[in-house]
């Protein structure tokens, strides 16, 4: 069989066979939306309903500016950092349309849960053009189920919506093996363009695709030319915003919270070899602070430099233990149980540990009826994350097809984990958006557990 035509049976873009019609796509949608409402109707109850957590406030600033001047300013009308553009953007729509306002917020959270549940609707699809492939439903009701997708959901955060445009993607990096037309490598290019945009931990993605999009197209007709109008597609939105900021702000990047990570981690990296005088200057705020610089009268690129040199001197100076720091976050980050759930339906949720793997685990035991579901998010977690060896030793037994469309759901999780492991503040959090990619990986590993060592089928 040609690899075109095992990529038609693999992309997962028409319905499966039997069960896999469009009637059981529906259901999946009902029921992950259910699950999304549930919560959210538990949350609307409450006198104050827990639609925001600390990084809501600043979205929600962002989108009010774009909406009342077309740009991101203060009431003074300066430029100002604000976020990057595309999650606010979609705030100011749904403002806009008067479903919701920054100060009336259910009509927002109403659209996340349909974004959620869309999520799991195309991750189901996709399923189908990965190894080990056990049906549409099962992996469509393993993910409506996921404690975290649920929960975040459920608040205004960008982590929902760069969900679904990783996902986008997949399914443009599969119809682009199909195809391989022009069509198709822009759409693989806007999607990964756009995500930067929507969260800046995406702005390096494409240059991590680009390895196997040269696989793919080695050899073959146009392959140059494809290349390039990928690369310049997805690099042009984040070059274009970090011109924005350069010429209204005086420094070229995306955000300046990259910094602020980084010296986070810094001062971590210091905890842990015991360093008790942290600050590399005289000032009282410190740089892993959020309101350094401030009080310095330092500009954001002044601020930004600060903290970028305290992290590469820490680093320079310690680079077993800022690698121990930056293993230990990939642990928590991987390993420990989302606690958004909890927190949202739970009267008075039990305070959840940061930084210890055991005393989260611990914590699950004061959740209740709660422990299943949350117990549930990180077995998927850790689960997709066992799977990848156990795939990889069996690469050979795949379709060329299914080879290339693993690799970019393998690269996708390692990338995302790799970048986020330098943040160890929000661990959990920040494995959100590769969700749906674990239960991806996770239900095909069980797949190929199930079907022995036969190989994977293609037809």
């Amino acid at each position: 069989m040609s690899e075109a035509s095992e990529s038609r049976e693999g992309l997962g873009l028409s319905p499966p066979r039997g069960t896999g019609r469009r009637s059981v796509l529906w259901v999946l949608f009902c029921v992950a939306l259910l699950m999304r409402l549930s919560v959210f109707s538990v949350n609307i109850l409450r006198d104050e309903p827990r639609f925001q957590q600390p990084d809501s406030t600043s979205y929600i600033k962002t989108a009010r500016s774009l909406l009342e001047h077309g740009a991101i300013q203060d009431d003074a009308g300066k430029p100002i950092e604000g976020r990057v553009p595309g999650y606010p953007l979609v705030l100011a729509f749904i403002f806009a349309t008067g479903i919701a306002s920054p100060l009336r917020l259910p009509g927002a959270i109403l659209v996340h849960c349909l974004l959620g549940a869309s999520l799991v609707v195309i991750a189901a699809r996709s399923s189908r053009a990965l190894p080990g492939y056990l049906g549409v439903m099962p992996m469509g009701l393993l993910l409506a189920m996921e404690p975290s997708a649920i929960a975040y959901s459920n608040v205004i955060l960008s982590e929902m919506p760069y969900s679904l445009v990783l996902l986008l993607a997949l399914l443009a990096w599969e119809r682009d093996l199909r195809l391989r037309a022009t069509g198709t490598v822009l759409w693989l290019g806007a999607a990964l363009g756009v995500l930067p945009l929507i969260r800046p931990i995406g702005q390096f993605f494409p240059l991590a695709v680009l390895p196997i999009l040269v696989w793919a197209r080695w050899g073959r007709a146009g392959m140059l030319r494809g290349i390039g109008i990928f690369v310049l597609v997805a690099l042009s939105p984040t070059v274009a915003w970090s011109l924005r900021n350069y010429v209204d702000l005086g420094f070229f990047g995306l955000q300046s919270t990259g910094a602020l990570a980084q010296a986070i981690l810094a001062q971590d990296v210091e905890r842990r070899i015991g360093r008790n005088d942290h600050s590399p200057t005289d000032s009282f705020v410190k740089p892993w602070e959020v309101d350094f610089g401030r009080d310095q009268g330092l500009t954001p690129q002044e601020t930004s430099a600060v903290r970028t040199g305290y992290f590469r001197r820490t680093v320079a100076a310690h680079p077993w233990a800022a690698a121990r720091q930056w293993l230990t976050n990939g642990v928590l980050l991987m390993g420990v149980p989302d606690s958004l759930l909890a927190t949202i339906l739970l009267e008075h949720p039990p305070s959840a540990p940061e930084g210890s793997v055991r005393g989260r685990i611990s914590w699950l035991g004061e959740l209740g009826l709660l422990t299943v579901p949350v117990t549930l998010g990180m077995m998927i977690s850790l689960g997709g994350v066992a799977a990848i060896p156990w795939l990889l030793v069996h690469w050979n037994r795949w379709t060329p097809h299914m080879q290339k469309v693993l690799g970019f759901v393998v690269i996708t999780v390692l990338y995302h984990w790799g970048i986020s492991s330098f943040v160890g503040h929000q661990a959990e959090r920040l494995r959100v958006p590769i969700i749906p990619f674990l239960a991806l990986l996770l239900a095909s590993g069980v797949g190929h557990l199930i079907h022995g060592t036969r190989p994977s089928r293609t037809a």
